[in-house]
């Protein structure tokens, strides 16, 4: 039998048509193994980071406690819950900082001796800064005592137990699966199955959430100056001068974020501009014109350095978001181990 060389380029074609099909399905099967490998080992080093590295960042806080330069501050504002023994207090306190510029910071602890009434509005207390931690200098409250509790630990020993004996066992599954034979884990999962779709859907969602609650907790100010905990602690104040302002036609909740063009004058009687940005509240939109002066801190040593006063404070939904991101990603990872088990077993 003779085959036409059209007949021939025809069945040459097929064949590379079924190797490149054969090559695609045996990627995508790998990419899912990847998939689930790689939640494994995110989960481990996240359990590991809040477990065993919180508790010996905790040690290392408890030697440090009263490391620092003390300044004497004066409690403006406190709150407690609870009663008996110990007491939540959340608490406000006003000191200088390092330039001896008056700066406002706010503290959560538990009061173990709550019958002394050591935190009450108006009280003087110690406040030992130190401008020795890892990223910017940090306040903290002189005589205070970080201490590991019995609660972390057992919880640290459940969540350490459960992710290591998860691992394991999804090891086995796939150990007896392929038959101690690694080459054949591209066999546990259907042909044309929804796994790897799915992955990227669920990392492609978790990313975008990511980079949208990142800007989230950036949107009081725009401006990069560096550390802001620097500027805080090193920096002084002063009132600057509205030049002008304008929209950045970007809304939060409904409230606009307006950029404000600013003078200030140094400590050395030096003139230097700048701009911030500031979201302002729906009420406060007409009063925008009559914004004629705001404060702001800068590094005496580099004045081109400074913010709104209003940009340094803390943002305290910084942690919610990252929670809703974590929640998330345990959802997700459930529903990939889920079917992965599915299609292994």
């Amino acid at each position: 039998m003779k085959f036409s060389r059209t007949a021939g380029i025809s069945i040459k074609s097929g064949f590379c048509y079924i190797w490149v099909l054969n090559q695609s399905r045996m990627t995508l099967n790998h990419l899912s193994f990847f998939i689930i490998a790689a939640i494994v080992i995110f989960w481990l080093l996240f359990v590991l980071k809040i477990t065993l590295l919180r508790y010996f960042k905790l040690r290392r806080a408890a030697d440090e406690s009263e490391k620092g330069r003390p300044v004497t501050g004066t409690i403006i504002s406190v709150a407690k819950t609870g009663k008996g023994r110990f007491q939540s207090v959340r608490m406000t306190v006003e000191f200088p900082n390092l330039s001896q510029t008056l700066i406002k910071e706010e503290f959560r602890f538990v009061d173990s001796r709550p019958e002394e009434h050591r935190y009450e509005e108006g009280n003087r207390i110690t406040i030992l800064i130190d401008d020795m931690a890892k990223g910017g200098p940090v306040a903290k409250i002189s005589g205070g005592k970080t201490v590991v509790g019995k609660g972390f630990l057992l919880l640290s020993a459940i969540l350490l137990s459960a992710a290591f004996y998860g691992s394991w066992y999804l090891y086995k599954i796939t150990q007896v699966q392929v038959g101690n034979d690694w080459s054949r884990v591209d066999e546990l999962f259907m042909e044309d199955g929804p796994m790897p779709l799915m992955g990227f859907i669920f990392i492609g969602v978790l990313v975008f959430q990511w980079l949208v609650f990142r800007g989230i907790s950036k949107l009081g100010s725009s401006k990069k100056t560096g550390n802001d905990r620097e500027l805080k602690y090193y920096g002084e104040k002063t009132m600057a001068t509205i030049q002008r302002y304008e929209d950045t036609n970007i809304t939060i909740n409904d409230n606009p974020k307006v950029r404000f063009y600013y003078s200030f004058t140094d400590r050395n009687g030096r003139i230097h501009n700048s701009e911030d940005s500031v979201v302002i509240g729906k009420l406060q939109i007409g009063l925008i014109p009559t914004m004629t002066e705001k404060e702001v801190f800068y590094l005496p040593q580099s004045p081109e350095n400074s913010k709104f006063t209003e940009n340094l404070a803390p943002q305290s939904f910084v942690g919610c978001l990252n929670g809703v991101l974590i929640l998330q990603a345990l959802i997700f990872s459930t529903i990939l181990i889920v079917m992965y088990l599915s299609d292994a077993m």
